[in-house]
């Protein structure tokens, strides 16, 4: 899911990451995450933070990413329904490199770095890779729950059917979706 404007700074949100399937022969790396970026002249660029699990590490890994201040770093591990909270900001504060922004996991600090732009799309997606085009199958759905955008400064709005959204979804937090094809199933809520 993800939003159509580039008007936001950040997202706060909670996430739980389900089974992660993998299996040899099938789903090699599987991820659930929270991006925020932007393309600036073309390229893209973008921070993410979520939970992965991969063949080689089965675990489920808290992880942060920045496609171009350093890469992956993982922060521990989780469990598959062990529900966390996520926070990208981007920050008022622009230096060289771009607009500086910080990454919390459970509220503590996982990552900082820069982005090229202050304002920004922000998507919350469950990503699979194969490279057998055979999938596994998750036995335990990813959920993410509660999410708020940035929209300038430290103000927050809940994403919800106000917010401009792909035409593929609706009032993400709202919203139970079920995935055609080889996709997994998808589920967001407001949690009481």
């Amino acid at each position: 899911m993800e939003t159509v404007n580039f008007a936001y700074n950040g997202i706060y949100t909670n996430l739980k990451p389900g089974s992660l399937a993998i299996s040899q022969g099938q789903t090699t790396y599987h991820l659930v995450t929270t991006h925020v970026g932007k393309s600036n002249n073309g390229n893209p660029f973008w921070t993410e933070a979520g939970v992965i699990r991969s063949l080689g590490t089965p675990a489920w890994r808290y992880f942060t990413y920045d496609n171009d201040e350093g890469g992956w770093v993982y922060h521990g591990n989780t469990s598959e329904n062990t529900w966390s909270t996520y926070n990208i900001y981007v920050t008022t504060t622009h230096e060289a490199a771009g607009w500086k922004y910080i990454t919390l996991i459970n509220g503590a600090f996982a990552r900082g770095g820069h982005l090229p732009s202050y304002t920004n799309q922000a998507d919350q997606c469950n990503e699979a890779w194969s490279d057998t085009n055979t999938w596994t199958n998750d036995t335990n759905s990813a959920c993410h729950d509660q999410p708020k955008l940035y929209n300038g400064g430290s103000q927050t709005i809940w994403w919800d059917n106000t917010v401009p959204t792909h035409p593929w979804t609706i009032a993400p937090e709202k919203y139970q979706m079920f995935m055609l094809g080889p996709a997994y199933r998808y589920i967001t809520w407001v949690q009481n």
